[in-house]
């Protein structure tokens, strides 16, 4: 999906939370791509899905941030990581994420995935790609 702005990117963001169905597990999503490529509007799309009127704060510096959801949806907890800082799995720990993961009431988005060096066995995967200043290319 090509997105012009990035107010079609929040609403792809809101399309694909609508088309999500919780599986058995966690409800994990990787979310892939250069810096700029477009994952922080996007979670943006998915605060707003579940009613947040503030952009959710990108984690970046805190490593991970957890918002308690409204009633009527599947899941109790959005957890957002943001794993840029992170150099290896074993830092996880530190911010709960045997906790989180174990916890099929929670969806988690994880940013740049692959700084953990170990499988976090994602539902979904998302590819962000920087197209030009507006445009970006989303592969879910």
């Amino acid at each position: 999906m090509i997105t012009n702005n990035p107010e079609q990117t929040k609403a792809l963001a809101k399309q694909f939370m609508e088309g999500l169905v919780p599986g058995h597990g966690t409800t994990i999503i990787e979310l892939l791509g250069d810096l700029g490529a477009g994952k922080t509007t996007f979670m943006h799309g998915v605060g707003e899905y579940f009613g947040f009127t503030k952009p959710l704060a990108s984690p970046t510096f805190v490593i991970g941030k957890h918002y308690d959801l409204p009633e009527g949806f599947p899941w109790k907890r959005l957890i957002h990581i943001d794993a840029y800082r992170i150099e290896s799995a074993k830092e996880l720990s530190g911010i709960g994420w045997h906790t989180y993961a174990s916890d099929k009431s929670n969806i988690i988005f994880v940013e740049w995935p692959s700084n953990l060096e170990t499988d976090i066995h994602a539902t979904k995967r998302i590819i962000f790609k920087h197209i030009n200043e507006n445009q970006r290319d989303i592969e879910i």
